[in-house]
């Protein structure tokens, strides 16, 4: 496996988060795309509907997808980069961008990681020099590369400028995030997927890329040893959406070929 050409900024995982609690309410007031509340479980696992995870005694979680965040400006100039989705982001009936394209990056593939930030698994990408991923490059907005920073602190930002395949004029900077493994170890045990947010991401790549975009989803992201949390009755993910029976026929079918395993709620 070859990594990408260069590193730029990580998202700022090194730091102490222990405080971050307390700032929360304020980061979300500007980062957070949906309502805000807290739902907790038994297990003391408290999971943030605004895209929060954390664990008690709580430190903040990371959104776990790639979403940018509502409220933030879609008309800045096209001199501003763009960042490479390749998860949630596809579905465009979770976010405001219009600018935002279908896109592929070469060199990359798909993986659910599991660390100790979170006890959920992220969709996050590593390099894989023979694998070409679908996805969507969204415009950074105001080219304020902080705010998403912040906001997917679990992940570092590496340039893809020359990886991505994209249909714009020019060659803008383009990168993707990807959760560095060496900053954040794997976890043993596997953390679930929640279901909600798989069917956001494959009720997007149905919707762009149709069913074959949608299988190749699949066959271009690991980990699928990972536990799923069927959680559609009461949706864990804040952005999630309601799927038609053939869009929630082709997800239960794709678990099935990979043999996955469903969990219940407790």
């Amino acid at each position: 496996m070859n990594g990408p050409a260069g590193q730029t900024k990580n998202g700022g995982a090194d730091r102490d988060r222990t405080d971050d609690l307390v700032i929360a309410n304020d980061a979300l007031s500007q980062l957070s795309y949906g309502p805000i509340g807290l739902i907790c479980r038994k297990s003391a696992i408290c999971v943030n509907i605004a895209g929060l995870v954390a664990r008690s005694p709580c430190a903040r979680g990371p959104s776990g997808d790639l979403n940018p965040a509502k409220g933030l400006a879609t008309n800045a100039p096209m001199k501003n980069p763009y960042f490479f989705g390749y998860g949630s982001l596809v579905n465009r009936r979770t976010h405001v961008y219009d600018r935002a394209h279908q896109a592929q990056v070469g060199g990359w593939r798909r993986v659910w990681t599991h660390t100790r930030l979170r006890p959920l698994a992220f969709l996050s990408a590593l390099p894989d020099t023979p694998t070409t991923i679908a996805g969507l490059i969204a415009e950074v907005p105001g080219g304020d590369w902080a705010a998403l920073d912040e906001r997917e602190f679990a992940y570092d930002r590496l340039s893809a400028r020359d990886q991505v395949t994209h249909t714009l004029g020019g060659t803008p900077d383009i990168q993707i995030y990807s959760v560095a493994l060496d900053k954040h170890p794997q976890e043993a045990r596997k953390h679930p997927i929640l279901l909600s947010y798989l069917d956001v991401v494959l009720q997007g790549y149905l919707t762009e890329y149709g069913e074959a975009g949608a299988q190749a989803f699949i066959d271009t992201t690991d980990g699928w040893d990972t536990p799923v949390l069927d959680d559609r009755a009461e949706p864990l993910y804040p952005r999630h959406q309601l799927l038609g029976d053939d869009e929630r026929g082709f997800v239960d079918d794709a678990l099935k070929s990979v043999g996955a395993t469903i969990l219940q709620p407790d």
